[in-house]
């Protein structure tokens, strides 16, 4: 094994477990996507989606022997799968450009408080998962 065949090694396994570079996002958007939406409900967004069918004229009862309408479950069966990878699949992935995340604070010391402010000086990787 040669040092040209060391060096080729060496870049396959960066260039294997470099990321794309993550773009720029707007702060506000970043902690916007934190944040949880209330009222995220399986069973009222069904319930909203055969309303509307049933105004469509698409039958939405049960069956006149009292078996449930497949419709019915299907839609709820679609909207459960779209809830769930919105909690667990879903991701939005971003940067910050540098100086857009401030922080002030105080420090406590023996001489007494310190004002302390800054700022990021690199474009952290911000990565938001689930809801």
């Amino acid at each position: 094994m040669n040092v040209q065949s060391i060096v080729n090694k060496i870049e396959q396994v960066y260039s294997a477990a470099l990321r794309k570079p993550a773009i720029n996002m707007n702060p506000i958007l970043i902690a916007c996507s934190f944040a949880k939406r209330p009222g995220l409900s399986v069973i009222m967004s069904t319930a909203k989606i055969i309303e509307r069918l049933g105004k469509r004229g698409i039958p939405t009862e049960d069956g006149r022997d009292g078996t449930p309408n497949k419709t019915n479950i299907l839609v709820h069966a679609i909207i459960s799968e779209v809830f769930r990878a919105l909690r667990e699949d879903y991701c939005i992935d971003g940067s910050c450009i540098p100086g857009s995340i401030s922080f002030a604070g105080t420090v406590n010391t023996p001489a007494g408080p310190v004002p302390v402010r800054g700022y990021n000086v690199n474009a952290p990787r911000i990565t938001s998962r689930g809801i």
